[in-house]
């Protein structure tokens, strides 16, 4: 015969230790998540740029911009509202187009941002002058940054490889002239490579010397959305990346190109399409 009572305090019993292991879990995931996880996120904000690097308490997001108004600031808000982060340590700006920029004065709103870091362009234009008066509005903290600066935040540290004091000379000299940098986290190299071009990379194979070593790199983030006018064969053979992240939407420009998606078949690294796999996620243990 069955014992209602003990019955029903067994099934109590069972239920609070069930509750308690999920809260246990979930208390243990958020720590876990917000002091000791590193890894590397890629947004998928169509024809645009932006990513997040987490190394325990500290984050750093590079570029935030997309052709679509708002798209870029509404996904970073809904993962940072989801992983209950508040602030950043910097925000780095390649270059000033909207496609990597739209989304920062929202941003600003919103969350504290450390620093923000990012270079002068070649030619003062409207969209810097924009981009400059926002810094001054919401009184945040930048630095204007060249060749050889390095910046150390907690486990991320961040090398700076252009441009260099002297600009390239270009058609396209905003784009050519992005800000380039290698962030390290533990022995995992990641390298931003903005809009730029073959003259960019040209430029940098020239500055590769033991202070300037871009080899071995585990993630590279092809420059200019996979454009034919950039990622060349000597460049990849010289850096030889373990993967590439391409950030585009082909309906804009028609990125990637065949011939950026061929060098980097050829040289046996692995591609990744924000457009066909959405949001893109590296562990950096």
């Amino acid at each position: 015969k069955i014992n209602l009572y003990k019955l029903l305090k067994y099934i109590k019993i069972c239920i609070i230790f069930l509750v308690t292991t999920i809260i246990s879990m979930v208390v243990s995931f958020n720590i876990y998540s917000r002091y000791f996880s590193e890894h590397v996120y890629f947004f998928n904000v169509g024809q645009g740029d932006m990513s997040y690097i987490k190394s325990g308490n500290n984050g750093v997001i590079v570029d935030i911009g997309s052709m679509s108004d708002n798209l870029a600031f509404n996904i970073i808000s809904n993962y940072f509202k989801m992983s209950n982060i508040q602030r950043v340590n910097a925000v780095i700006i390649s270059h000033m187009h909207k496609d990597h920029i739209n989304g920062l004065e929202q941003f600003l709103q919103k969350y504290e941002v450390g620093l923000i870091i990012y270079s002068r362009p070649k030619t003062v234009t409207e969209n810097y002058k924009q981009f400059k008066e926002i810094l001054k509005k919401y009184n945040v903290k930048f630095k204007e940054v060249r060749q050889g600066e390095e910046i150390v935040l907690g486990n991320i540290k961040i090398n700076i490889l252009l441009p260099s004091e002297k600009y390239i000379d270009s058609s396209d000299e905003e784009n050519t002239n992005s800000l380039v940098c290698k962030i390290s986290v533990n022995n995992k190299q990641l390298l931003y490579m903005g809009d730029s071009s073959l003259e960019t990379e040209e430029k940098l194979l020239k500055s590769i010397n033991n202070k300037f070593k871009i080899e071995d790199i585990y993630i590279l983030k092809v420059g200019h959305h996979g454009s034919k006018t950039g990622t060349g064969n000597s460049f990849i053979q010289k850096i030889q990346p373990q993967n590439a992240v391409i950030s585009s939407q082909n309906k804009y420009y028609g990125h990637p190109h065949s011939e950026t998606l061929t060098t980097l078949k050829e040289n046996s690294v692995y591609i990744y399409l924000t457009e066909n796999q959405g949001a893109i996620k590296f562990n950096l243990k």
